[in-house]
Parts: structure tokens; C-alpha cells; sequence
């Protein structure tokens, strides 16, 4: 998982800018966006891939909003393409269906364990400060 700190250093942009980006690949993200403690953005390596896939393109000279325009053309082709495939063969159609169920079922475990942590993690009381520790002789006196 990458945090928007992460981002900014791999990248070299400011925080901004990263948000910026996020909130325009916000259609592509989903799914690959999570909320972390403090409701911080945490992104999948799928996420950091249509991350770094509109950084490539802004760094072709195309600007940020043409970008994501075109990454939704290509995913809206690739969503075709499926479609295409889910009609063409009964066996394929049955097996893609099972795979999104699956996808389904591992991101509610996905989101069910990290509740879990989050839980845990509440829990878990504070540390004692440690105090400096007495030599032997000085416990044995009171001093």
C-alpha cells in the first residue's frame, strides 16, 4: 500500500499534486483506493499502476485532464473487449463471472482484516515510559 508521502517522494511532486491526480482518477481508482487510519488514502499497486500510467502520459506533453480521458477511453475499450469475450463463449462468460466473485470475496476479507488490525491496534495500551534503571545495591539500600 502507498500513501500519498509515498507518492510524493517516488514522484517528486507535492502533496497537491498528488491529491489533485487522485481526485481525477478518482472513476479509474475505484477499488483501488483504501481508507488507513485517520481516513488516509492508501493505494493498491493496481492503483499505483493507473498512477504511473498518467504521469507517463504527462510526461509525453499531454496535459492532466486529456490524460484521464484517455485512460478511460482505453479502459472503456477494455470493458468492450470483455463484454465481447462474455458473449462469445458460455464457458468463458461462467468462468469471468466466478473470478469477479472471487475478486468480490477477497476485498471484503481484504477490508474485514483490516478492521481487524485497526481494532488491535486500538487496543492496545500505551507503552510505560522506561524509567532509567537502579543498580542492584542502590534498590537493596533505597537509594
Amino acid at each position: 500500500m502507498f500513501t500519498v508521502n509515498d507518492l510524493v517522494q517516488r514522484y517528486g511532486l507535492t502533496a497537491n499534486q498528488v491529491r489533485d491526480r487522485l481526485t481525477m482518477l478518482e472513476g479509474l481508482l475505484d477499488g483501488h483506493i483504501i481508507r488507513g487510519r485517520q481516513n488516509a488514502k492508501l493505494l493498491t499497486d493496481a492503483g499505483l499502476a493507473i498512477f504511473d500510467r498518467l504521469l507517463q502520459l504527462e510526461r509525453d506533453g499531454i496535459p492532466a485532464a486529456t490524460a484521464v480521458s484517455m485512460m478511460k477511453d482505453e479502459r472503456l475499450k477494455d470493458q468492450n473487449t470483455m463484454v465481447n469475450l462474455d458473449q462469445n463463449d458460455g464457458h468463458t462468460q461462467e468462468l469471468i463471472q466466478e473470478l469477479r466473485a472471487q475478486v468480490q470475496d477477497l476485498r471484503q476479507e481484504r477490508d474485514r482484516l483490516l478492521k481487524l488490525i485497526e481494532d488491535l491496534q486500538a487496543r492496545i495500551p500505551a507503552l510505560p515510559s522506561s524509567e532509567p534503571r537502579r543498580s542492584w545495591w542502590a534498590r537493596l539500600w533505597g537509594r
